[in-house]
């Protein structure tokens, strides 16, 4: 809190508090919008807002740091296709999900892989976040969806970061990466476990059946490699 020395008559001085004056004055961390160089980022935080107390000192409670969760290892073994390959029913989403990791408010983006080289490459797809209750039980309801930029839907990898994170009430969620084309095809890479087993799911209409599928019921192991970028406050 600052006070500017005010000069009466008889030469006494007192003291006059400018916080709330908008301005950045000795003494202030802060003044309303007023945080000088201050931000979420120079604090060690990735995303957030910072936010001035009624005293003129920082709050960096809206502060949170972004983390990468993944449940597979990085070593790609596989990419669940149909016959005839390439054709449709192939796989029109894949689904991984994710047990309450890193103390998880929100999900902000997604990392994929492709598989190379599928005939008939997608055109278009989305990302798509569930609810879930965790292991033994199947995807819940859909709490957001993201179209993905076409560039980046026919390469092998791609890293989408939402316009809005999609907040997980619990911390428990699943990310799916859904074809929004049923004649095209897509294949995300398959990988060993790291982490979640059991946690993994497929959507082929055509040779597995009309609702998404545990991958394991269908003699599939592993998890795919879909990576979730989870926002948590340090």
């Amino acid at each position: 809190m600052c006070f500017d020395p005010l000069t009466g008559p008889d030469g006494s001085t007192t003291s006059v508090d400018t916080c709330g004056n908008g301005e950045l004055d000795d003494g202030d961390e802060c003044d309303g919008e007023a945080f000088g160089e201050v931000s979420c980022e120079s604090l060690g935080f990735d995303t957030g807002e910072l936010v001035c107390s009624d005293s003129c000192t920082i709050d960096d409670s809206g502060c949170q740091s972004i983390t990468v969760v993944q449940n597979d290892d990085g070593n790609c073994v596989s990419a669940l296709a149909c016959a005839p390959k390439g054709g449709p029913g192939n796989p029109q989403e894949a689904v991984e999900c994710f047990d309450r990791p890193a103390e998880a408010s929100a999900v902000a983006g997604v990392e994929y892989l492709l598989a190379e080289g599928p005939p008939n490459s997608p055109t278009g797809a989305t990302a798509v976040i569930y609810e879930w209750n965790g292991v033994g039980s199947m995807p819940g309801a859909v709490v957001g969806e993201f179209e993905l930029p076409a560039e980046q839907v026919a390469t092998d990898f791609g890293v989408v970061v939402f316009d809005e994170p999609v907040s997980v009430e619990g911390g428990a969620f699943c990310v799916g990466i859904r074809g929004s084309d049923p004649t095209e095809t897509i294949r995300l890479r398959g990988a060993n476990t790291f982490g979640l087993e059991s946690a993994s799911f497929v959507h082929a209409p055509v040779c597995i059946g009309p609702e998404l599928t545990p991958v394991v019921d269908i003699g599939g192991a592993g998890n795919w490699y879909v990576r979730a970028m989870v926002l948590s406050a340090d």
